[in-house]
């Protein structure tokens, strides 16, 4: 149970930045494009650029989180002391 819950709220976290970035992004393509095109923005454009925003902002969020993880288990492992020999240096 103690890993199920962390990994079920890594991808709530993970569902929540694609759709959150990838609705943001594909909302201002289609703005853009309709203002210069002055053509509606067709369903095959939403899905790709959802889906390829989406899932920028997912390897963004994981590579982030990964990299938090690595930081955190680098600070809790203990020090190592190769010059400690028990020996006086002078």
């Amino acid at each position: 149970m103690r890993t199920v819950l962390p990994a079920v709220g890594l991808w709530v976290l993970y569902v929540l930045v694609f759709a959150a970035a990838g609705g943001l992004a594909t909302g201002i393509m289609a703005w853009l494009f309709e203002a210069i095109v002055a053509e509606p923005f067709t369903d095959p454009f939403y899905s790709v650029c959802f889906g390829a925003t989406g899932f920028i902002a997912y390897k963004l969020a994981t590579g982030v989180v990964e990299e938090r993880a690595r930081v955190a288990r680098y600070r809790s492992a203990p020090a190592s002391r190769p010059l400690d020999t028990g020996k006086p240096l002078v």
